[in-house]
């Protein structure tokens, strides 16, 4: 082999100044003072963040577990048909039809059901509790809340509102 050598560098390590900081991009970070308190407030935004998806995990996951409640095999059969629908969606927004996902992963439809039944029981008998719940404190959705949550769900999956709520 010959081998010609064009250059030789070697790293150093930053200097955390303010033409550091400054360097990094953001117009509203040109200190290193602003930096530290840019990089405190998002780590404890995403502590906190975090944290609460920590609390509401363990809340789910004890009242999964402490509840009595008996679910319809017609209850798992919707909630496995809307994990399909879900993974479906999401395999269309990357270029992919289902068949496709599933011929590449090795397995059918039913291999795929059998897969996601554990998280279809669950999420039946999270459903059965919440509508306890819901009927139980008398609860109830407006018009209003209702149109907003489908408006950011068609922003979420970028499909139009009409075309989302046909599918619901």
């Amino acid at each position: 082999f010959e081998v010609t050598v064009h250059n030789i560098q070697t790293k150093k390590q930053a200097e955390l100044n303010d033409e550091f900081a400054a360097s990094l991009g953001n117009p509203e970070v040109t200190t290193v003072e602003a930096l530290k308190a840019t990089m405190k407030a998002y780590l404890e935004a995403t502590a906190s963040q975090e944290f609460s998806r920590d609390v509401e995990n363990a809340v789910f996951d004890i009242l999964l577990n402490e509840s009595e409640v008996e679910v319809e095999d017609a209850d798992i059969d919707a909630a496995l048909n809307q994990h399909i629908a879900h993974l479906s969606m999401e395999m269309q927004q990357q270029g992919f039809a289902l068949e496709q996902y599933l011929a590449m992963m090795g397995m059918n439809e039913e291999a795929l059901r059998e897969q996601l039944k554990p998280n279809a029981m669950s999420q039946a008998k999270f459903e059965a509790i919440i509508d306890a719940i819901v009927e139980a404190e008398g609860l109830a959705t407006t018009d209003e809340e209702l149109d907003r949550y489908v408006t950011m769900m068609a922003a979420q999956y970028q499909r139009e509102k009409e075309d989302l709520l046909k599918e619901i």
